[in-house]
């Protein structure tokens, strides 16, 4: 009720254009100011950095980027989309491979075990997955010493948090008078905003405290590490630390971003699984010849790589990527029609991926595709030599988390499949139908009778 009576308000007071325009200016102005470090919007390091993008030379200025700001900044495309870097390769190995992982891995296959026991075989996995990632991303964030207590208190505090943002939107346009009408909803943000605090701003102190104590032999451990390390420039070409709000805020982000969309993954995965016995025996196999079971290098775990690509081409997170823009005054030539400047143009992800020029039976779940010797094989998910499926957007605005969520998502699939035998429940057959919600998710959440692989489980 309260949403159309703002909207009935903001017609009757008839906004105008400019207001608007002014408003969506304001409140992008205001997001930035929350970026690492970096050369500004205006500077000429943004055309450089667009020519060394669309001529695959980018390497250059990332160098010289970072001898200035440090391991983790911020590089304009154009005014309006800045990009972040991390060009540090320890603290990408940290952050990407190190943290969490393992530890997230084994809670999963305890709660596996728990629900097994308890439901006759039978487990439903949907909130088990979800516990494990956001297990991973806090590790990531914090860093490996989080106690479980901590970790209860931020997967709490960030699936309230998520249940409520979308309704927090209002206040990016008008909010003067936005605040007014929503009082009560302005009451929960500031109420949400604090608990956050008080949750996170220990943590990002026991990360201080752990630096100062370190002294010189300090290691990056977590996110957090990074945030404490920058120095934000000055008009007055002095320097300063972020904020413990700063900071809150950055973490609010990381922790908000890839939680949905790589549970969807793995339930998507292991749905195919279920329902393909055969595949999964020969996943199981290559899985514990390996490394005595241990995921540690995706290049020896080619087909497991191949389950997670087939399983992302039958069932991409979206139908459609952000919508991009016509560019240039006489707008954009596509497939021999002229775009006008500044029209919506869409991909259809669904499409490409099922497209019988490129996939023979593309309705077929076939891990084989993608090795050598399959259609996939050389597949770039990138984009940047030909696109046969893209399933996390290409170009510059493909989605930046693509090599976090492959990573958790081979993981858990591999740690998954070791542990147990996976099968469909006996009379209820697995349902793939697909509902959009955030992604694309399986309208009936995935359950399954598992056998435990070992006996100590």
């Amino acid at each position: 009720m309260e949403d159309w009576v703002y909207y009935s308000l903001s017609i009757s007071l008839c906004l105008t254009l400019s207001l608007v325009f002014s408003s969506l200016c304001k409140t992008k102005a205001a997001g930035s100011s929350f970026l690492p470090p970096g050369p500004t919007s205006l500077t000429a390091f943004g055309p450089l950095l667009l020519l060394a993008w669309t001529s695959v030379n980018i390497e250059s200025i990332v160098r010289v980027a970072r001898s200035w700001y440090g391991p983790v900044f911020t590089l304009y495309l154009l005014p309006s989309f800045p990009v972040v870097f991390v060009a540090d390769r320890a603290v990408a190995h940290r952050v990407l491979v190190q943290l969490g992982s393992a530890r997230a891995a084994s809670g999963l296959v305890d709660g596996i075990a728990r629900q097994m026991h308890s439901e006759s075989g039978v487990v439903l996995i949907e909130g088990l997955l979800h516990d494990a990632v956001f297990h991973v991303i806090a590790c990531m964030c914090f860093g490996q010493g989080l106690d479980a207590a901590a970790i209860a208190a931020v997967t709490s505090l960030q699936r309230q948090f998520l249940k409520e943002v979308v309704g927090f939107q209002v206040f990016g346009s008008s909010p003067k008078v936005s605040k007014l009408l929503f009082w009560r909803r302005y009451q929960r943000m500031l109420s949400m905003r604090r608990r956050q605090e008080e949750v996170f701003i220990p943590l990002i102190r026991a990360c201080r405290a752990r630096r100062n104590t370190a002294g010189e032999i300090f290691e990056m451990d977590c996110y957090v590490d990074s945030l404490i390390s920058l120095r934000i420039p000055e008009e007055d070409g002095s320097s300063r630390h972020l904020t413990d709000g700063e900071i809150v805020a950055l973490c609010t982000e990381l922790l908000s971003g890839p939680v949905d969309s790589t549970v969807n993954m793995l339930q998507w995965a292991m749905a195919n699984l279920v329902t393909r016995p055969e595949i999964q025996a020969k996943l199981r196999a290559e899985i514990n010849n390996v490394a005595d079971g241990q995921v540690r290098d995706e290049e020896h775990l080619p087909y497991l790589r191949a389950v997670v690509l087939e399983s992302l081409r039958r069932h991409p997170p979206a139908r459609f990527i952000l919508p991009h823009a016509a560019a240039g005054e006489n707008g954009t030539v596509l497939d021999g029609f002229t775009v006008p400047k500044e029209v919506s143009v869409n991909f259809t992800l669904g499409d490409m991926a099922m497209d019988r020029k490129v996939w023979p039976d593309p309705t077929q779940f076939r891990p084989e595709r993608f090795l050598p010797g399959g259609e996939g094989e050389d597949l770039d998910l990138t984009g940047s030599k030909e696109i046969k499926m893209m399933p996390f957007g290409a170009g510059r605005r493909m989605c930046p988390g693509i090599d976090v969520s492959l990573l958790h998502v081979n993981l858990l699939v591999a740690t998954m499949v070791r542990a147990f035998q996976w099968s469909e429940v006996p009379g209820e057959p697995v349902d793939f139908a697909e509902t959009l919600e955030l992604t694309i998710v399986m309208k009936r959440p995935l359950r399954a009778k598992v056998v435990p692989c070992h006996a100590t489980i």
